[in-house]
């Protein structure tokens, strides 16, 4: 996960090419899902920022301990992340941040 309300579009395409440059030539990113720390937080998750190498806004969410052995309150969680979260599109994101600069 992506800190995207510390970083601004630009900084997150720069940091989404690298990322991309780093997987090899035929790997593309396409976009990416914005979570709130709000979502995040429902269903009593955490958010714990992890800077990864190239990615100093790198945040990772975290399960409860009593649903990480659960398959099935692992997948309750995955669906409850993607049901409160938004696709950005990374071609969108990258023009818009273009007509920033």
């Amino acid at each position: 996960m992506l800190r995207t309300s510390i970083a601004g579009d630009a900084e997150v395409v720069r940091i989404g090419e690298i990322i991309a440059k780093k997987r090899g030539p035929n790997r593309n990113i396409y976009g990416w899902f914005v979570v709130s720390a709000r979502n995040a937080a429902l269903m009593g998750r955490q958010l714990e920022a992890t800077k990864v190498e190239g990615n100093p806004y790198h945040a990772d969410i975290v399960l409860p301990d009593k649903d990480c052995m659960d398959k099935l309150r692992r997948l309750q969680h995955a669906q409850s992340l993607a049901s409160h979260s938004e696709w950005r599109e990374f071609d969108d994101v990258k023009e818009r941040a273009l007509g920033q600069i």
